[in-house]
């Protein structure tokens, strides 16, 4: 690919390089948006869809492999910092650049974590329910059931 652009005309190197960076941020926004649906599904226990759409995040992420870059997270993350600098006193943009400075390869490996969490909290609360002398059935809101047939359906 480089070795044909050399003998292309400046417009035309233009035109590769912007389709280049264009098609480069739609694949980062649709893997973000995986992500994104990572962290709904998590809240809702879903969690054999969670890990699955990690699986599938990092399948694109390894087939892309060099190219994969996060030009426009990197990008989107120069120019917030730009405006941290002309307003510090607005606390909700600190926290959005917070946010933009997570990589999508650490945002992956953290939800991975997460999951690991929540169903380590979860098994936590079903082993603390004590049946012993209980006057009513304490996996009636949130039975174990439904719990396993989210983890296996």
């Amino acid at each position: 690919f480089v070795f044909t652009v050399e003998y292309v005309d400046d417009v035309t190197q233009k035109d590769i390089g912007a389709v280049e960076y264009s098609t480069k941020a739609i694949v980062e926004k649709w893997i973000d948006a995986v992500l994104n649906r990572v962290d709904v599904f998590i809240n809702s226990q879903n969690f054999l869809e969670a890990e699955n759409n990690i699986a599938m995040a990092r399948k694109a992420i390894q087939l892309l492999g060099e190219h994969f870059t996060q030009n426009s997270f990197e990008q989107t993350k120069q120019q917030q910092q730009q405006q941290q600098q002309q307003d510090d006193h607005d606390e909700k943009k600190s926290i959005a650049i917070v946010n933009a400075n997570i990589n999508i390869f650490q945002r992956v490996d953290e939800l991975s974590k997460r999951i690991e969490q929540k169903l380590q909290e979860i098994v936590k609360h079903f082993k603390t329910i004590e049946l012993a002398n209980r006057q009513s059935n304490p996996y009636f809101s949130n039975p174990p059931s439904d719990l396993y047939l989210k983890l296996t359906a």
